[in-house]
């Protein structure tokens, strides 16, 4: 299926149209059958190819045990003469 594709800097697919041009820059691509357009955001053009590269997920929030062993760890190098690094 021939779609207008629009791409950002890296060639990740931001939007498609069957129907509607996507404006400057977009390009006309070939999608295979099935291809789920809800999840165009995971995928790439590059020279033409479709490669399929999920964004990063986002790394969990430290929990509260976390942020204290952290907390602590810091304290006891400044008692110990240490200085943070950052």
């Amino acid at each position: 299926m021939l779609m207008h594709t629009k791409v950002d800097a890296q060639g990740r697919i931001t939007a498609t149209s069957k129907t509607h041009t996507c404006g400057e820059g977009e390009v006309l691509q070939t999608y295979p059958e099935g291809f789920e357009f809800e999840k165009q955001n995971e995928w790439r053009i590059q020279n033409g190819v479709l490669i399929h590269d999920p964004l990063p997920q986002d790394q969990p929030a430290p929990t509260e045990a976390e942020r204290l062993a952290a907390v602590e760890a810091a304290l006891l190098e400044l008692a110990m003469g240490g200085a943070l690094d950052g």
